[in-house]
């Protein structure tokens, strides 16, 4: 469909709609470039549970910080920054 006003009516049984959405703010090499600051330092691998039931690993090592550590865990589950920056001070006042 084109990104205009046309009515779900022309939608049928069956018929698939893919969503596509822009992320903006969310820095994809982050990680990477971390990974590759401290690539001979020792790390551990850090798991998140997701509410969908996925895990996320991520390989820090023992010097990171919290706030380091949410900050690619939130580019890695592609959430831009400054809805990252929101989410880690809440996150602050529960730790």
């Amino acid at each position: 469909m084109n990104e205009d006003e046309t009515t779900i009516d022309s939608v049928n049984d069956g018929d698939e709609i893919k969503i596509i959405e822009q992320v903006h703010g969310v820095d994809f090499s982050y990680y990477d470039l971390y990974l590759l600051k401290h690539k001979n330092e020792p790390k551990n691998n850090i798991t998140f549970n997701l509410a969908n039931g996925l895990k996320k690993v991520l390989n820090l090592t023992s010097n990171t910080s919290i706030k380091e550590m949410i900050k690619i865990f939130l580019f890695e589950i592609n959430i831009p920054e400054n809805i990252a920056e929101k989410i880690f001070f809440y996150l602050m006042e529960k730790l």
